[in-house]
């Protein structure tokens, strides 16, 4: 990461303890975000963490399938009655 002082500054740690560095500092955006906090959360949903879902149903016609029965199902317990 390139500490960028126009978009960034040295801040109390965040509650993830995310240390720049060993300074005892969270880099955060001018927002007051902290930078790694933000980054894992869209490398969550951009389906880079491991746990992601994102984008299996371009690679697995058949996940389609199996979310949209694990969907039925739910929707079936919640609500009974016929939904086919």
């Amino acid at each position: 990461m390139k500490f960028n002082p126009e978009k960034h500054y040295l801040g109390s740690l965040c509650h993830k303890n995310h240390n720049y560095k060993d300074t005892g500092k969270t880099v955060r955006y001018n927002s007051g975000e902290c930078f790694l906090c933000h980054k894992r959360l869209r490398d969550k949903h951009r389906g880079k963490d491991e746990n992601s879902t994102y984008g299996l149903w371009k690679n697995d016609p058949s996940f389609i399938f199996q979310q949209r029965e694990l969907a039925l199902s739910a929707a079936q317990k919640a609500f009974p009655m016929d939904f086919r």
